[in-house]
């Protein structure tokens, strides 16, 4: 249910236009990473999508179309990349530490009631810091409504490596999540520095000694929104994303956060925007033909 207090763009609904998926890594003070935020930028995103009808999910259920946001607002997918503790870390009472970046969107929510604070982590060989933290960190996350995907085990560039090392990567990296949550459905990777493998399928899915992964969708670093779900153009194996900005947003003109934000507020039509309904899927007049045959009976078709 759409929260009357909230400010909409007023957009028609268009369930066939781009959704951004954000890559975040680091949320900490001193920025080390050119992929970093301050907590000061990390909020002023969260705020910027308020603000701008946009709605957090987690990617599994963005690449699956089975996620719901309100009429009028847009889903964006939230991904963080390496499972570092600035993104969350538990103190000595299993409390979330406030400056970290789970910590800042639970805060968010707290102030903004409708604001569903989701993403999806994806983790390698030992994540949030330790093992003892891992134990409990990630067991939080999926219980609290997040989302773990695979990262590989040892975060290494996939393109150079043979057949045999990737399946072992991969089937590895799923290793690390199953320990801690038996039997969870990792529904999507994030290749380790952007890196494809020569065979892209290699990520896809897979085994390695018994040891079966996927089938994954694959996150890659990208540098643009993506196409919506039931767009004939998404491809699950090969999902763009756009990386988290830093302030001054005007500053910049590289395809991250706040170019895209721009580009969405000239160009508004090609944004994806939902008509509430989870059961119809809203297809502008004369865009039918760009639907995935097999969404064919959910659409709804607009008069323009």
């Amino acid at each position: 249910v759409a929260d009357p207090d909230r400010p909409l763009p007023g957009l028609a609904p268009n369930e066939l236009g781009q959704v951004p998926i954000v890559m975040h890594h680091m949320i900490r003070p001193d920025r080390v990473g050119e992929y970093d935020q301050t907590p000061a930028e990390f909020r002023a995103e969260l705020q910027y999508l308020w603000d701008n009808g946009y709605q957090p999910v987690n990617v599994g259920d963005l690449v699956a179309g089975t996620f719901d946001v309100p009429r009028g607002t847009t889903p964006v997918g939230m991904t963080f990349d390496d499972a570092t503790t600035f993104q969350i870390s538990l103190d000595a009472r299993g409390r979330v530490v406030p400056s970290t970046a789970v910590g800042i969107m639970l805060e968010f929510a707290r102030k903004h009631p409708g604001f569903t604070p989701a993403g999806t982590f994806y983790v390698n060989r030992t994540p949030f810091g330790s093992a003892a933290a891992a134990k409990r960190v990630v067991p939080w996350l999926t219980a609290h409504g997040f989302e773990i995907g695979n990262h590989t085990h040892d975060h290494v560039p996939l393109r150079p490596l043979d057949p045999e090392t990737i399946r072992k990567e991969m089937a590895t990296g799923a290793g690390v999540i199953h320990e801690l949550l038996p039997g969870y459905r990792i529904r999507s990777m994030a290749l380790p520095l952007g890196s494809l493998p020569h065979d892209p399928q290699l990520v896809v899915r897979g085994s390695w000694r018994g040891t079966s992964y996927g089938p994954y969708a694959v996150m890659l670093v990208g540098a643009n929104p993506a196409p919506s779900p039931y767009s004939r153009d998404f491809d699950r194996a090969a999902v763009p994303r756009i990386r988290s900005s830093q302030l001054p947003w005007p500053a910049e003109s590289d395809f991250a956060f706040g170019d895209w934000m721009r580009r969405f507020e000239q160009s508004p039509e090609t944004r994806y925007v939902s008509d509430g309904n989870p059961n119809s899927i809203a297809v502008r007049k004369g865009d039918e033909d760009s639907l995935a045959p097999r969404f064919a009976g959910r659409a709804a078709v607009s008069g323009s």
